[in-house]
């Protein structure tokens, strides 16, 4: 799973990340490591825009949505656009199935404590 989400943000040519509340800072973290090997990642802040930025997006970028409950409703609305637009969605979630998974192009988990 790990090496399928490697080979999706490869791909992609602008990788996008979605979430709310502390997980921002977990994707500034990434952000910064990615800058450091020469990928581009945009970390969208402002919650009211989200939905709108996911419905730029094409093929050829990719969306990491990071969602604890995998309930969160505009990380769902945000999912179904980018499913939509078939851009490939790595989801950060707790284990288990959850309404995000089924948007996922690839999961990858978070711990449950």
């Amino acid at each position: 799973v790990l090496q399928k989400a490697v080979r999706i943000l490869r791909a992609s040519e602008n990788v996008c990340i979605y979430s709310m509340g502390t997980a921002i800072n977990q994707a500034e973290c990434f952000r910064e490591k990615m800058l450091k090997i020469g990928k581009r990642v945009t970390i969208s802040s402002n919650l009211n825009y989200q939905l709108y930025e996911a419905g730029c997006l094409s093929v050829k970028d990719a969306a990491v949505i990071i969602s604890y409950s995998g309930e969160t409703r505009k990380m769902l609305q945000i999912a179904a656009e980018c499913k939509k637009r078939h851009v490939p969605v790595i989801a950060i979630t707790s284990f288990g199935e959850n309404s995000l998974t089924r948007y996922a192009t690839c999961k990858l988990t978070q711990s449950t404590r």
